[in-house]
């Protein structure tokens, strides 16, 4: 459209001109041939501002496509990034699904100890208490506290059994001889109080 405008706006039709057949109907508001030439020299009179409207119309080409590269380099970075973070998730979901292997080969081996008479009880609370602490500093969805799934979700009520509670429940609780808040966790350190 700006370099079009660059050129004459010339209408040719049939009869251009018909209505002067003598020299000196030609320049008669009969005739359109008149006009013919202010079409002809308008683009003079623009000066510079077609070729400058031209040179804005080709650096707005230039910006939409630089755009549009800088989206399409921006996309791939960011699908680059998010297969990065996925290696590494399922790397550090590797790990740590062997870690858990190992503390439950751990735990497995405690209990087959206690129950051949190899260790005392206390031996094996000690056994699960270590690896219920060492559950709760593994990153996850609970933000470094033991949830449902972890280790000391699953062994609390072997660990802790009937006395594992927060609170004393029932009547007569708290007077049980056995203190009621033995097993809670403390959000802070994710630690078991004993």
């Amino acid at each position: 459209m700006t370099i079009a405008g660059a050129y004459p706006n010339l209408t040719l039709t049939g009869d251009m001109g018909a209505m002067a057949l003598t020299p000196g109907a030609l320049f008669s508001p009969a005739s359109s041939v008149w006009s013919l030439g202010a079409g002809v020299v308008q683009p003079i009179f623009h000066g510079g501002a077609l070729s400058a409207a031209k040179r804005g119309a080709e650096a707005a080409v230039q910006s939409a496509a630089a755009q549009y590269r800088n989206t399409v380099v921006q996309a791939f970075r960011t699908v680059a990034d998010v297969l990065r973070a996925l290696t590494h998730d399922a790397a550090t979901l590797e790990a740590e699904r062997s870690i858990m292997e190992i503390r439950q080969q751990s735990l497995d081996l405690a209990d087959q100890q206690y129950r051949l008479g190899g260790i005392s009880y206390p031996a094996l609370l000690a056994a699960r208490v270590q690896d219920a602490q060492a559950g709760s500093g593994c990153p996850g969805p609970y933000g470094g506290r033991p949830g449902p799934g972890s280790t000391f979700g699953r062994y609390g009520r072997l660990l802790f059994g009937p006395w594992g509670r927060s609170r004393p429940r029932g009547r007569g609780a708290g007077h049980s001889g056995f203190p009621f808040f033995f097993g809670t966790i403390c959000p802070s350190r994710c630690t078991v109080i004993l």
